[in-house]
Order: structure tokens, then sequence, then C-alpha cells
């Protein structure tokens, strides 16, 4: 115990006494008492006492009844312990016995003192003090038991409450930390199990992507550590669940249980990171119901795997998007022939190599597409390459994925040659690639139609030049929508769900030389007017005109994607990214943009490959049209594995 200097630092200032029992009680003439007990003690020089106990008839009488809560008290406090004898109802008790002063500090050295030689922690311990009777000494002098209970004043109770629960959050803190890091070690495990050439190997590497990204925001002291602890635990057991789940199941179906839990994770996660951009939204109640319901959710993904409600993978995206462009068309003639869209521009055939797609290429590219609108990320990423690494199939792939978690892409591409089309070697004009993609996002984003129709039906539109015609139709449409977002979601007072636009513009290096002049020109005057939840993704060979436009444009990034070299099987060995690393990458609004480099296997230089420039541009052959650079046609292993990513550190 050691000396007590200062009682209400370290105790409470409110006492109460539980009293046990007495032992040896006698009246005067040996008979037996009717025995209660009190405590009496000064405060600022007036008497105080507790209420008398019941009265108990008996030599050794036992109360176990508490006194009122002492208040007013000091280390110094003396108490006396009284017991009296009550003769009959209406006379008043007499005292039989007492005890000697007893301080505050003496009391708690007793007390201590009992807790040493007891195991019982449960409770406070029971201690005795000697009472002297009024009568002649007998040959055993009586004794009190006594319990000694601590109470906190309102000011000290709130200070341990707040302790209390520093404790606790620190606890929840340092379990945060440890459970990041293992959700991220079971992700890049994860990745690593399952075949490149399954749709839930891309899943898990977006799941990837995106989870690092949002780590940082976790450091905030503001955010619910409670709540976001057990949701990331829960998406581990979801996993621990399909392994367990699935004893003796076919791989195939093991690998589809994988992608279904992965899509969710994917939304809860997008959900998270709003939550994390918003602390003050872990306060509403929706917030919190929403997490508690997808804790539960995950936490009984056993159930929903016996049961057969799990989601089914949807194998038809592609097939979809063309439908939409159909039925929209089918409905909108009028529209549609003021735009005169280029209908057939897309891919029609899902990417199945993904082996070819580098993990940290698909974590990087997808978790800057999928951030929401609450994050100040770039609106432009151009991701260049050499030819024929894999750009176009990487655009596939993420609309793909996108259309599973139901984010809206329009795709356009400036190399929309088949391999048997000869004749039409001219890239598509500027205007047929503004008005494509207005035709896609009207028919693809909820809400967005009606403002693309009053675009194109609007006076003087097939007079228009490209910018014009890009601020009409893209634009001044997605303005709008975002307004009107805004505005629904303020009234609802529920937290805004601005799914991202990802608007995807493919094969740049094949505009002729003024094309991309004046494309790169009107990105760059109009890209800072875009919604905080549209986002452009440029895919093309590496140009330097295009890399010397974008580095002086504070709201692009730039990605260089550049492989080459084999593994020692002669197969292209690939070397994802640890997620840990990968969540130093800031995509913030800076003078120069953010490069991620991939670098070359083998002979350990870097590359820019065949699509390399460095001086003017000029248009490059048609890849469809080309039989040496057809897709398809390059050998095993072209890929070659990754030595090194270039990351820029995140000040904390």
């Amino acid at each position: 115990m050691g000396e007590i200097s200062d009682f209400n630092s370290i105790h409470g200032s409110e006492l109460q006494f539980t009293f046990r029992k007495c032992s040896n009680l006698r009246r005067k003439n040996g008979g037996t008492p009717n025995a209660g007990a009190y405590v009496k003690y000064m405060v600022k020089d007036k008497k105080v006492k507790s209420s008398v106990t019941t009265f108990r008839k008996s030599h050794e009488p036992e109360w176990c009844e508490n006194s009122n809560i002492l208040n007013g008290l000091r280390p110094e406090t003396e108490f006396t312990f009284i017991v009296v004898d009550s003769i009959a109802p209406l006379i008043k008790p007499t005292k039989i016995a007492e005890s000697r002063p007893y301080t505050l500090k003496e009391l708690l050295e007793l007390r201590h003192e009992a807790d040493i030689v007891t195991s019982e922690k449960l409770v406070p311990t029971d201690f005795s003090i000697p009472l002297v009777p009024v009568s002649e000494a007998t040959a055993e002098a009586p004794s009190l038991l006594l319990r000694l209970r601590e109470f906190l004043s309102r000011e000290q109770m709130n200070q341990h409450v707040a302790h209390l629960g520093q404790e606790v959050k620190t606890k929840h803190r340092h379990d945060l930390e440890n459970e990041k890091v293992v959700f991220a070690k079971e992700l890049e495990l994860l990745s690593g199990s399952i075949p490149n050439t399954a749709n839930a190997k891309t899943f898990v590497d977006v799941a990837s992507g995106l989870f690092t990204s949002i780590v940082p925001l976790m450091d905030s002291n503001m955010i619910d550590d409670f709540h976001v602890l057990h949701l990331l635990r829960s998406y581990r057991t979801a996993i621990t669940h399909i392994r367990t789940a699935t004893a003796g199941q076919s791989v195939d179906l093991i690998i589809q249980f994988y992608g279904q839990v992965l899509l969710d994770i994917l939304d809860s996660l997008r959900f998270l990171e709003r939550c994390l951009r918003n602390p003050l939204d872990f306060s509403k109640k929706e917030v919190i119901d929403e997490i508690l319901s997808t804790t539960k959710d995950f936490d009984t993904f056993d159930k929903h795997l016996l049961n057969g409600s799990v989601r089914s993978l949807d194998t038809t995206i592609l097939g979809q998007r063309a439908g939409l462009r159909k039925v929209f068309a089918a409905s909108n003639s009028a529209i549609v022939s003021k735009l005169n869209p280029i209908f057939d521009i897309e891919p029609t055939r899902p990417c199945r190599i993904a082996a070819r797609h580098p993990p940290v290429t698909v974590q990087t590219v997808s978790s800057w597409c999928l951030l929401s609108s609450y994050a100040d990320t770039k609106r432009l990423l151009w991701l260049h390459g050499p030819g024929s690494c894999g750009k176009t199939q990487l655009a596939t792939t993420l609309m793909e994925v996108f259309g599973q978690i139901d984010v809206p892409s329009a795709y356009f591409s400036f190399d929309n040659h088949s391999a048997e089309d000869s004749i039409h070697t001219e890239p598509p004009s500027l205007n047929a690639m503004a008005r494509t993609l207005a035709f896609q996002l009207a028919a693809y984003v909820e809400g967005l139609s009606q403002g693309i129709a009053n675009a194109a039906q609007s006076a003087g539109i097939d007079e228009l030049d490209f910018a014009e015609l890009f601020n009409r139709l893209i634009i001044v449409p997605l303005q709008g929508q975002s307004r009107v977002k805004a505005e629904a979601s303020k009234q609802a007072e529920t937290l805004s769900k601005f799914d991202p636009i990802v608007i995807i513009i493919d094969d740049l290096d094949q505009c002729s030389e003024p094309q991309l002049e004046e494309l790169l020109s009107v990105l760059g005057d109009n890209v800072n007017r875009l919604p905080k939840d549209v986002r452009i993704l440029v895919f093309g060979r590496t140009l330097e005109s295009v890399q010397m436009k974008l580095e002086k444009n504070p709201m692009a990034t730039i990605v260089e994607y550049s492989s080459g070299g084999t593994g020692a099987n002669g197969e292209a060995s690939l070397m994802p990214l640890s997620p840990l690393k990968a969540s130093t990458i800031k995509w913030a609004t800076t003078s120069s943009p953010t490069s991620a480099t991939f670098t070359l296997a083998g002979n350990g230089a870097s590359s820019n490959g065949s699509g390399s420039s460095s001086g003017a541009h000029s248009p490059l052959p048609s890849r469809r049209n080309s039989a040496s650079s057809a897709k398809g046609k390059r050998k095993s292993g072209s890929l070659g594995s990754i030595n090194e990513f270039e990351i820029v550190e995140v000040p904390r």
C-alpha cells in the first residue's frame, strides 16, 4: 500500500462501510444483547454518524448491512465504531462496546494487510478491528468485522471514466494496427493462391489496392476504432469460412466463392472509405447500423454458403453493356441520331489472361478509379507503356470488375479497327469520341440521360468544334448531375454515395499529331471542371509529347507500365507488390504528378519498349491491323517480372 500522501488523488473521496458481524458481545449482566452498530466521525468540526444497523439478538450478531455513503473525507479523518444494545423498542439503546478512533489512512492499511493474506480479489476484503466493552473486560475482547468500499466523487468519476475510455481506445487502436497488417497479409496470400486466369484473382488485387489506399485514413483519432476493427476481422472470418465450409469441393467452386466474398468486401471497403473521410459519420445511427449489419453478414458467411444465398458472379458484363446501348438507342432514337456515336467501339470479349497484369498495376489503377468523391484525387491518370504489354486488356478487365460492383464506365478507343479491316486506317475523330462517350454515359449512368439529351438537341450542336462539343456533351451534364446528387443527399441527411464514374480513353498513341495536341489541350483545360467523382483513365504507348504536357497539369498523374524478361522456367514471373508497401501511394493534387515505375528484370535496366518516342509524334500503325503486333501473338513470358516499384512517401 505504501504511504498515502494525498487520499483524493489515489482513493475515492466517498466511502461506504459494510458491517459484517460482531464477536463476543455481552451485556453487563452477561446476557445476550440486541445489538446494532454504526460509525461516527468529524467533518469540518461537525459530528456526523451513520445510520444504525438492524438490531440482532445474539452474542455474535451478523448484519451484512451497508452504511450510508460517507463523504467529505480526508486521510486524517477519524472514525469510531460503536455497538449499542436495544433493550426495548421505545427505550434509547445503550452503548455496550466501541473502538478507538481510527484514521482513514489506518483503516485503508488494515484492509491492505487483509488483502495480502487472501486470494479473493472479486470483492473488497473483510478486516477486523478490536472493540472495548463498556462494562468490565471479558475473557475474550469483542471485535467488529468490517468491509470498506471506496466511491469516486463526480469529478473523480468523470476523470476515471475518461481514463478507462482512453485505455480502451488505446487497446482498440493497437488491435486495429495489428488487424490491418494481418488482413493485408491475408489478401496477399490469397492473391498468390488463386490462378492468374480466374476472375477472383483480379477481385483480390482490386480489393488489395483499395484497402491499402484507405489504410492511412485509419490513423485518424476521430474514427470509431471499435467498429472498424470488427469489420476488418469479419472480412477475414468470411475468407476463413470458405476454407472450412468448402472442404472437398471442386477448386472452381471454391474460387467462385472467393470471388463472391471479395466483391462483398469491395462494396464494404468503398462504404468504409466514405466513412473514414468523414469521421463524424460514425456518430450517425444509420452508419453504425450499416457497419454492424455488414459485420454480421461476413461473420455468418458460412451459413450463406450452406443455404446457397451467396451472390453469384456475373460473367456477361460486356454483353450487358451492349444490351444497355441497344435498349437506349431503341427508346431514344432521335437523341442517338443527333449524337451519331460509334456503336461497337467497346471490346466484345472478356479478357481471360489476367496473368499479364502485374498485381501492383491492377491495385494502383483500380484504387485510383474507385476512391470516392471525398478523396482529394487527381482527375486524370495516364497509364503508358510499350506496345502489346496488356493495356487494352487491362482496360477490359477493369470494365468487367467495375460492372460487378455497379461502378459505371464509358470506353473509347482511337484504334477501333478489326484485323480484317485494312481500308479505314484513320483514327476516329475527336468529335466522334465526344459523341460516343456521351452516348455511353447516357446509356450507363442513371440520371444522366436527360442532361445529355438536352445538350444533343440544343441548337447548333452539329457546328461545334471539339472543345465546345466536349464541354456541352460531357462536362456540363456531369456537373448538373453532381449538383442534383449533392442536393438530394443534403435533403435526405444521409451519407452520400457518389459512385465514381470512369471514362476510359484507349490507344491515345493512335491519334494523329494535330488530334493529340487538341485532345490534350481540351483535357488539360477541362479536367479541373469535372466533378470529383469523375475520373478519366487514359491508356497509350509512351509518348514524350504527352508526358511533357501532362507533367505540367496539376490534376493529372502519370503511371508507367514497363515489363520484360522471364522467370527461370520461361514463364512470366510476376512479383506482386506487398499491399503494406502500396499503402503509401498518395494520389494528391500537387504541382507534379505522382509517378509509378515498373522496372525490368534480367538486365536491371528500365525500358519503354517499342512504344517509346523522343521526338515529334506520328501515329503508329494499328495493332489490330498489324500481323507482327497483333494481340495474342506475343511469346510466353513477354511481361517478365517486376523488381521495383517506386512509391511517393506520404508524410504522416
